[in-house]
C-alpha cells in the first residue's frame, strides 16, 4: 500500500477482511480482490485525519528465481552467482558450500539481485579461482510479506 499522507508520526489501516497495521506502507499478504481501506493518520497524539476508499488488490507472487549454474568469465553475463525473484525484500542468507561442505562464499542481509562484489559469489574463495564444479547453496529470503522463506538447498553448478 503506497502513503501519501505527510508529517504523521503514526498510521493505523484498516481493512475490510479484518485485518489491521500500523506501519507507514504496510505489506500484507492478500487473495486478489477488492478491499476497503481505512487509513487513519495521527500527529503528535492529537491530531487525526482519516480516508476511506475501495481498492482493487494485485497480489505479486513472492518466488524465488534460483539459478543453475554461473560461468564467471568475466564477459559481464552470469559472472556473478545470486538469487532473484519478485516479492523478495531480501536475502537473510547466501551460503556456497563446495562438494566437502567447506564455505566459499558467505553473505548475509544482501538485495536480491546484487553483483556487487561481496553481495554475490565471483567464484574465488580465498582470492583463488575455484575449479568448475558442483557447489551447494543454502539460502534464506525474507518476502515482501515479511514471511520468511523455509530453508533453500540444493546444487549449482560453476562453468569454466
Amino acid at each position: 500500500m503506497l502513503n501519501h499522507s505527510e508529517a504523521a508520526d503514526r498510521y493505523l489501516w484498516y481493512f475490510s477482511d479484518g485485518r489491521t497495521a500500523e506501519a507507514r506502507e504496510p505489506a500484507l499478504p492478500f487473495e486478489p480482490g477488492i478491499y476497503d481501506v481505512k487509513l487513519v493518520t495521527i500527529k503528535g497524539g492529537v491530531c487525526m485525519d482519516s480516508t476511506e476508499r475501495s481498492a482493487a488488490f494485485v497480489v505479486r507472487e513472492c518466488q524465488v528465481d534460483i539459478p543453475q549454474a554461473f560461468t564467471p568469465n568475466g564477459d559481464g553475463i552470469g559472472d556473478r552467482y545470486t538469487l532473484f525473484g519478485a516479492g523478495i525484500s531480501k536475502i537473510g542468507l547466501l551460503r556456497i558450500r563446495n562438494r566437502w561442505g567447506e564455505i566459499v562464499f558467505e553473505m548475509k542481509n544482501i538485495q536480491p539481485g546484487s553483483q556487487q562484489p561481496g553481495e554475490s559469489w565471483d567464484g574465488t574463495f580465498g582470492g583463488k579461482e575455484m575449479p568448475a564444479d558442483m557447489y551447494v547453496y543454502e539460502a534464506d529470503v525474507l518476502y515482501i510479506d515479511q514471511k520468511k522463506s523455509g530453508k533453500l538447498r540444493g546444487n549449482i553448478y560453476l562453468a569454466r
